[in-house]
């Protein structure tokens, strides 16, 4: 299997880690935001009958993309972060494969606006203390 730990190669990814800008971060939340509203787009346009909770989030993602389009290119991540919440909050149908496209887009920004901006802070703690 696995080799034995590599404390060196830990060492140089969590350095990578924290060198990660928090502009990057920003643009990797929007990047993955916008597939959210291409998909939801997307699954409008199948024609398929939308049912009252297909509707509800359909129209939050029109909500949040009405937000971010209002945002500077400036922006703080925590306000970008604030904006895209309402999303990653709820649960996301899965009965159609435009639906299914639209709840793993939502994953990915969940990961771009939650798991990667807390790794990197948190890899900026750790070099800044001196433990890497």
């Amino acid at each position: 299997m696995g080799g034995a730990f590599d404390s060196e190669m830990a060492a140089a990814g969590v350095r990578r880690l924290a060198a990660v800008r928090d502009v990057d971060l920003v643009d990797q939340v929007r990047a993955a935001a916008a597939a959210v509203v291409e998909l939801a787009g997307a699954w409008r346009r199948t024609g398929r009958p939308l049912g009252d909770a297909d509707g509800d989030v359909l129209g939050l993602v029109d909500d949040v993309a009405g937000v971010l389009a209002g945002l500077p290119d400036d922006v703080d991540l925590d306000v970008v972060v604030a904006a895209v919440t309402p999303l990653l909050g709820r649960w996301w149908p899965r009965h159609c494969a435009s639906a299914n496209a639209l709840a793993d887009a939502i994953e990915d920004l969940r990961r771009a606006a939650l798991h990667r901006p807390s790794l990197a802070r948190h890899a900026r703690r750790l070099v800044a203390a001196g433990l890497v």
